[in-house]
C-alpha cells in the first residue's frame, strides 16, 4: 500500500515496515530509535511507557511525520480500566481506554504529521489480538515544531496488579 504526499511517496509492507521515497534527495526515512523494553509497567499512577527528546526542527518542513510504533501486553481483568496516553510536549493526542478479561496483546501506531510550525495531525491505530482494528483520526491540534519535544506513550490502570507492558517501540521520521 502506499500514499504519495506532494515531495514523497510512502509505503509500508504486510509486516508493518515503513518506507519514505522522497523527490528531494537530502530528504528521507530515519529511525530515530527502536527500544527492546521489558520493566516499564504502568500501575495507578500514570507512568512512561516510551520517551524521546525530539530535537528542535526534527519536523521544519510541512508534511514532515513521526511514525511511533509499539508493542503492548496487559494480563487480563475486566474490572481493570487500562488507559494509553500519547504526548508531544504539553500536547495530549486522545487516549485510549479498554478492558480484557482475557491476557490481552496489541500493537499501537501513531503518526503525527507536521501541517505548519504550529499544527500537527495525528492518526492512531491499533490493532489486538482480540477486536476488530480502531482508527482514530483527529482534526488538527496545536502543536510545537520549533523548539525540542518530548514524545512519549504513558500507561495508567485503576488496579496496579494489571498494568501495561510495553516488549517493543520505534520512532522513525519522514522528511520531505
Amino acid at each position: 500500500m502506499a500514499i504519495v504526499f506532494s515531495n514523497y511517496n510512502v509505503s509500508w509492507d504486510e509486516n508493518g515496515n515503513i518506507y519514505c521515497n522522497s523527490i528531494n534527495a537530502s530528504a528521507g526515512i530515519k529511525l530515530l530509535t527502536s527500544e527492546a523494553v521489558s520493566a516499564a509497567t504502568s500501575g495507578i499512577i500514570e507512568t512512561d511507557l516510551f520517551s524521546y527528546s525530539l530535537p528542535a526542527n526534527t519536523l521544519k518542513t510541512d508534511g514532515d511525520f513521526i511514525v511511533y510504533k509499539g508493542s503492548f501486553n496487559s494480563p487480563g481483568d475486566a474490572s481493570a480500566i487500562k488507559t494509553l496516553r500519547a504526548y508531544l510536549g504539553s500536547v495530549i493526542f486522545p487516549t485510549h481506554s479498554y478492558t480484557n478479561s482475557s491476557e490481552l496483546d496489541y500493537v499501537m501506531q501513531l503518526t503525527i504529521t507536521r501541517i505548519n510550525s504550529t499544527t500537527a495531525v495525528f492518526v492512531v491505530e491499533l490493532l489486538d489480538n482480540g477486536a476488530s482494528p480502531q482508527i482514530l483520526i483527529n482534526t488538527p491540534t496545536v502543536a510545537d515544531f520549533n523548539t525540542a519535544q518530548t514524545f512519549k506513550i504513558t500507561g495508567q490502570t485503576n488496579n496496579a496488579s494489571y498494568g501495561i507492558s510495553n516488549y517493543q517501540s520505534n520512532l522513525t521520521r519522514c522528511t520531505n
